[in-house]
């Protein structure tokens, strides 16, 4: 196998400098005179001639070819990134572009997208063509700073959409193209169809639909969780490791917090966000006429029939535990058990994640930053002492 590099060393060979791509100079500048050499002939006399043309050339890859005064019509659909990003580089060669947009914004589609979303590769990587984020922003921008980033790079290069302007068709008329809108009809040398292949959204219909009887939501009508703020919400073993976030995080999402607990961790349960206690030492929360949209099981010390008699219908039963260890099948038997059943009932039984997603753990982050989520401490040890720790949460001490 040839070595990429060349013989100093500096990456040259014979056929130019390859980068990280794996494209080299030689391609890109053969591609750049392919992609002329079309445009001319496609826009006859629209060049001042071949002397500039071959000058326009020469200027290298990414250099505007230098065109005539006469006018070159040019229409983009789309204002979202890819159509922003074609309208500048077309001003770029000397092409206005007339840039028409169905909604009623610049970057429609990001401005519905769910408040949470960051982008999920870096601001560095992200950004479109001529214009960086700016340093203050995040390296993984969020929904917010990429509107914000859409808006001024529409500003920086002069790029004023026809919003609320829906394109009906494209055909080809003579050397030209006609494009009818909702509006009027629009004559172009050149046309970009950037209006993005999720622009309007396709739900497919699920196996058995019609029997669920909770909200169906497409991802693209999600915005935040304010519209389940108050679903209620059970967390059996409110106390330890895995409750206490999991009581912080619910509360902190709007809902409505039931922590199980013993008598003496009540006022802790209560003071990081539940609404309502129950002391395991003197009621079984299963037998309450209270029920519930959400049961998180960290201890495992029901049967799977009783935690389903605390769900609403519909309701979702997430475990985290499935007995005592002690059984013969440990915390595997009630797991197990949830598997084989849940195929088989109209509430949904779900083992608890073992993915960590990177928006789950950016939410977790603006959670611990705004404050709302905090570790809750039973007692410090030393190093040395890490066995009696341990020995203490096996006995059951520190989830109660």
């Amino acid at each position: 196998m040839a070595d990429k590099n060349g013989p100093d060393g500096t990456g040259e060979t014979g056929r130019g400098k390859q980068h990280e791509t794996g494209i080299r100079d030689d391609d890109l500048e053969r591609r750049r005179r392919e992609l002329e050499a079309s445009l001319a002939t496609r826009l006859p006399n629209r060049l001042e001639g071949k002397d500039d043309a071959k000058a326009g050339s020469a200027a290298g890859y990414g250099q505007a070819v230098k065109l005539s005064s006469e006018f070159i019509a040019g229409v983009v659909v789309g204002a979202g990134p890819a159509g922003l990003a074609s309208a500048a580089c077309l001003k770029q060669r000397g092409v206005d572009a007339t840039v028409l947009e169905s909604g009623p914004n610049v970057g429609t589609s990001w401005r519905s997208h769910y408040e949470r979303l960051h982008l999920h590769t870096a601001k560095a990587h992200s950004a479109l063509p001529g214009l960086p984020f700016d340093r203050g922003v995040p390296s993984y921008p969020s929904r917010a700073d990429v509107v914000a980033y859409l808006d001024g790079y529409a500003a920086h290069f002069g790029i004023v959409p026809q919003t609320g302007e829906t394109a009906l068709w494209v055909r080809r008329v003579d050397a030209t193209f006609e494009v009818k809108t909702s509006r009027s009809l629009h004559r172009a040398d050149v046309v970009v169809m950037a209006a993005g292949y999720n622009r309007v959204p396709n739900p497919d219909r699920l196996p058995q639909q019609e029997q669920f009887e909770g909200s169906l939501l497409h991802s693209a009508q999600y915005t935040n969780g304010a519209p389940y703020a108050g679903q209620r919400v059970l967390v059996n073993g409110a106390v330890g490791g895995v409750g206490t976030y999991a009581v912080q995080i619910a509360a902190a999402l709007g809902a409505e917090v039931t922590g199980v607990c013993s008598t003496r961790n009540a006022g802790l349960v209560r003071s990081i966000g539940a609404a309502h206690v129950v002391d395991y030492t003197t009621e079984d929360f299963t037998d309450r006429r209270a029920r519930y949209d959400v049961i998180l099981d960290n201890v495992g010390n029901r049967p799977l029939s009783r935690l389903r008699r605390a769900l609403a219908p519909a309701g979702t039963l997430v475990l985290n535990g499935g007995g005592s260890p002690g059984h013969v099948f440990g915390p595997v038997a009630g797991i197990l058990r949830a598997v084989v059943v849940n195929g088989l009932v109209r509430e949904r039984l779900r083992l608890i994640p073992h993915e960590q997603k990177r928006e789950h753990l950016l939410t977790l982050t603006g959670l611990i930053e705004a404050g709302k989520l905090t570790p809750v401490l039973d007692r410090t040890y030393p190093l040395a002492d890490t066995a009696e720790g341990l020995r203490r949460v096996e006995a059951g001490h520190v989830d109660r």
